[in-house]
């Protein structure tokens, strides 16, 4: 959160796909005294693994491989500091072309960051003509494309568009009953 008239410019990071935490807490403990504001996301979604009946549930990445950082300030020496950091591979767009979030991208991160990094099942209602309204939860006011539900699974299969790069990620649900016609 900004306390003062200075925006927060927001990046993507690429890291070490499992090394999603490490990369976070070292970054954090090396660059945390030179910036203000800086901040770190990694976000995980809750998935029920094996069906509703007998599975259980996890915590997944939702996008591994990349952590979000917010900074007021990117300079040279917060830059080396962060890239200094175990498990770093580049900002995106590149480590010479550092590129901030900005419109769409921007807003789906603002968006997550609502949910927190750890975000619980979306609850949805199949309407009368079996169609998916989702009602709360990191899906509500969704923008991307869903492209199928499973409904044993209670899963949500979803075109997310961010960072200049399409993804298909499966996000849990929890139904509710069916909208009457």
């Amino acid at each position: 959160m900004c306390y003062n008239s200075v925006a927060m410019d927001y990046y993507c990071i690429m890291v070490k796909t499992g090394g999603e935490e490490e990369f976070k807490a070292d970054a954090i403990k090396k660059a945390s005294q030179y910036a203000q504001g800086l901040q770190f996301w990694f976000f995980k979604r809750k998935l029920r693994i094996g069906g509703k009946k007998n599975g259980h549930v996890i915590d997944a990445p939702l996008f591994p491989g990349y952590v979000f950082m917010s900074a007021e300030n990117m300079d040279a020496y917060l830059y080396e500091k962060i890239r200094s950091a175990r498990n770093f591979y580049h900002f995106l767009s590149s480590n010479v072309n550092i590129v901030r979030l900005r419109g769409q991208d921007l807003e789906y991160l603002h968006h997550l960051i609502r949910f927190g990094e750890s975000s619980g099942f979306s609850r949805a209602m199949f309407d009368a003509n079996d169609r998916i309204v989702i009602v709360d939860g990191l899906l509500s006011g969704f923008k991307g494309s869903i492209i199928s539900v499973n409904r044993r699974k209670q899963r949500v299969k979803v075109r997310i568009e961010m960072c200049g790069s399409i993804n298909t990620v499966d996000l849990g649900y929890e139904c509710i009953n069916k909208v009457s016609s």
